[in-house]
């Protein structure tokens, strides 16, 4: 993982004290994104939210004295952490919210089925499905990343990716690849 944020450094000097900062804080990064998520995947998602921040504003992360630097990367983390929790709550409140007369279906379905087949049945999809189902499962980016970057309302999005779960569970069960 830390390659990919030392690569966009452009100096030995700055990927080796990038390299030294992510060695030293990682363990504590981790602890303080966890106190504020108390969720794994999201404290990981929030530490790696917080090197990018560093890589990006690396002149300023520079600059701050030594002695300081645990304390400032932990001011980072924090808030990168508490953002993170509002975007997820946000998200999680606008989910609620939606009206859906229809059943869901179910994540578990798609993982007991065969690689292949599943990606043939993908392909068939009309376009719009297909796009959704990329950027929201293989990009996995949340569904406001995935209106923000398509252009398209963030509603929109949720229910093309429901009903595309929908037409791909059919289209497994015509095909007899699955039986309901």
């Amino acid at each position: 993982m830390i390659t990919v944020f030392i690569a966009a450094l452009e100096t030995e000097y700055e990927r080796s004290l990038f390299e030294q900062w992510y060695l030293r804080y990682r363990q504590t990064m981790y602890a303080v994104a966890y106190g504020v998520l108390h969720n794994r995947e999201d404290a990981e998602d929030a530490v790696h939210q917080t090197f990018i921040n560093l890589a990006e504003k690396y002149e300023k992360a520079a600059s701050v004295p030594e002695s300081e630097m645990k304390a400032f990367i932990i001011v980072i983390t924090r808030n990168t952490a508490i953002n993170l929790y509002r975007r997820n709550k946000r998200e999680a409140e606008q989910l609620t919210t939606l009206e859906d007369d229809s059943e869901p279906v179910e994540t578990d379905f798609f993982e007991q089925i065969d690689y292949e087949m599943l990606v043939q049945t993908i392909a068939a999809l009309p376009k719009k499905y297909k796009d959704v189902l990329f950027l929201r499962f293989v990009q996995e980016l949340s569904a406001k990343e995935v209106a923000e970057l398509t252009g398209i309302p963030a509603e929109t999005v949720r229910k093309r990716t429901e009903r595309a779960k929908k037409l791909l569970k059919l289209s497994l069960e015509r095909s007899g690849i699955i039986v309901s």
